[in-house]
């Protein structure tokens, strides 16, 4: 457009000075004119060759000139990154970027912002990959690693672009990984990606089509015939089927050809590749017409190829975190405060309690804001917003007198007491639990454990008002020694949420109500009692409607009311007695 402008210019300059006057003068300014428009021309020509990218000065891609002229530039920036810690470690790599010319994304500008997004995105994931050597901790001293990601433009018309993606990457220290490839497939006036079904309009006895062709191309894959599913459906021809109904046939239109790549494990157990071809006018009943005539021409004029270097980026090392906590020998505090309490719960720590009354419930209910962001281990520990001991490992919380236990108490009965939520090897020795509030009206329980696991509990009196003394969701692994549950308004424990291994040893139930005692309604999982004792409960025993046959009772004493209900049910419960089956 700019030479267009340039060349009628000069044409008007030239025809008034003819007409006015000097022929000679005329000629004279023509040449002076001519040599201004050469030059014009070869600036134009520079100009154009690095319009439209997005590099920097020193990453001009190399053939620059006359391949800025052609449609689309595939640019292959080649990365390296170094570690600082490592001096021996080698990750590098390449991405490409996709650069749409001057006049190409004035014609077709949603293809164009397409291409930059996706381009962006490639440069971004690739760039953090190397930088991360790949996400992985080199299993030696000196070792490298490499990520390449190629493109090759099939297509490229006024319908759809189409390009050939490879990766390739592999650790020095692992088993070589096979490079692979896939086809990303763009809609040139909408700019949207085109995913298989857009090339479809009938789905209807494709698959079998395309199965036959792959039989036929690959005869001897005896495998690919015979084997079948359950059904006796050949294996190839379901995962096929399950490709062309849910969109992800890895396909494209290029020439007069419809192509399939199918990747190593996709169609069958193997890591073979499977790439057909079939004629598209064979395939015309189930063709989208729309995208079917490939009018490229010579792909060769349309695009250039070019590397760039990048800047080398500082490297980081990628920990692979399994969440095991880094367990140390327990630090021991004292304490005599709910305060000191609360700044007391970390990992690895033994909090010792002095005798006395311990009133949390301002941390419970409603903690302030700087006190949350001042103790990390004390946060929101369940859906009806109390908050308790949160992601602590390897923590006691122990009375220092077992004859005279410190009180852990609460003033509302709609929360739970102490609440431990996310944890880890939790120890609780010589505590006395309960709400401070008129017995009968609660609703929350006494001691609530929730996604944790290696809880165990000595000599703990867990009183109502209380609708359950132990209440247990998705946790294993939980021990109750020598302790006591008594007066709460609901029942003894109550488990949820395939919790197991919930155990009780020499422990004693009384006075609880009026609901089930045990309750494993919502739970599919292990209870076990040994030598414990309930007296003076009402309510079920357990649940009949639940898991009963998780239960186990060993050595156990009951009182009348219990006894009659287990008697009664005797069949439901696993119940050894003297150490043998009852």
């Amino acid at each position: 457009m700019r030479k267009r402008i340039v060349m009628c210019i000069l044409m008007s300059l030239t025809l008034s000075l003819t007409s006015c006057g000097s022929f000679n003068a005329s000629l004279d300014e023509k040449e002076d004119t001519d040599k201004e428009e050469k030059e014009d021309k070869e600036d134009q020509s520079e100009n154009a060759a690095t319009a439209d990218t997005d590099l920097e000065d020193d990453q001009t891609p190399k053939g620059a000139g006359q391949s800025q002229q052609k449609a689309v530039t595939v640019a292959t920036h080649m990365i390296t990154a170094e570690f600082e810690d490592n001096e021996n470690l080698t990750s590098k790599g390449s991405y490409p970027e996709i650069i749409v010319n001057e006049d190409f994304m004035m014609d077709y500008p949603k293809f164009w912002a397409a291409m930059t997004t996706y381009s962006d995105s490639l440069g971004e994931s690739t760039i953090e990959d190397i930088k991360c050597f790949g996400y992985g901790s080199p299993g030696e001293d000196e070792a490298s690693y490499h990520y390449d990601i190629s493109a090759e433009v099939l297509r490229l018309d006024d319908k759809v672009f189409t390009v050939k993606m490879e990766e390739d990457y592999d650790w020095s220290y692992t088993e070589d990984y096979d490079s692979y490839y896939y086809f990303v497939n763009y809609d040139i006036n909408s700019g949207k990606r085109i995913w298989s079904d857009a090339f479809f309009t009938e789905k209807e006895g494709l698959a079998q089509v395309l199965y036959d062709t792959v039989v036929a191309t690959y005869p001897r894959e005896k495998d690919l015939v015979n084997d079948t599913t359950e059904y006796g459906i050949p294996v190839a021809l379901d995962y096929i089927t399950s490709m062309i109904d849910y969109d992800y046939l890895p396909c494209c239109i290029v020439g007069d050809q419809f192509v399939v790549h199918f990747g190593s494990y996709s169609i069958m157990d193997n890591d073979n590749y499977y790439d057909i071809s079939i004629p598209v006018d064979d395939l015309k009943d189930f063709l989208n017409q729309d995208y079917v005539e490939d009018t490229t021409g010579n792909i060769d004029e349309k695009v250039e190829y070019t590397e760039v270097t990048d800047d080398v980026y500082e490297g980081q090392i990628y920990r692979y975190d399994d969440g095991t906590p880094d367990y140390e020998e327990q630090e021991e505090i004292h304490v005599s405060t709910p305060e000191e309490l609360m700044d007391a719960i970390a990992p690895n720590t033994r909090i010792i309690l002095e005798s006395g009354k311990y009133d949390i419930s301002e941390y419970v209910l409603d903690p302030r804001d700087d006190f949350l962001d001042n103790h990390a281990y004390w946060g929101y520990t369940s859906w009806w917003g109390e908050y308790g001991v949160c992601n602590v490992y390897n923590m006691t919380i122990e009375g220092e007198d077992p004859d005279d236990r410190p009180e852990i108490v609460i003033n509302s009965e709609f929360y739970d007491v102490l609440v431990f939520s996310g944890c880890r090897d939790i120890t609780l020795n010589n505590l006395i639990i309960g709400h401070d509030v008129v017995k009968g009206s609660c609703s929350a329980n006494v001691l609530a454990i929730f996604s944790s696991s290696g809880v165990t509990c000595n000599n703990l009196d867990l009183y109502g008002c209380g609708a359950y003394g132990l209440f247990c969701y998705s946790s294993n692994g939980v021990y109750i020694y020598d302790s006591c549950i008594h007066d709460c308004t609901y029942g003894i424990v109550d488990i949820m949420e395939n919790s197991s291994d919930i155990c009780f040893y020499n422990s004693i139930f009384e006075d609880n109500e009026k609901y089930t005692l045990i309750d494993n309604g919502n739970n599919i999982g292990y209870i076990y009692f040994t030598e414990c004792t309930f007296r003076n409960n009402s309510g079920d025993l357990f649940s009949l409607y639940a898991e009963p046959g998780y239960i186990t009772f060993t050595d156990c004493e009951f009182g009348d009311e219990e006894r009659e209900f287990l008697d009664e049910h005797f069949d439901m419960v696993i119940y050894y007695e003297d150490g043998g089956a009852g």
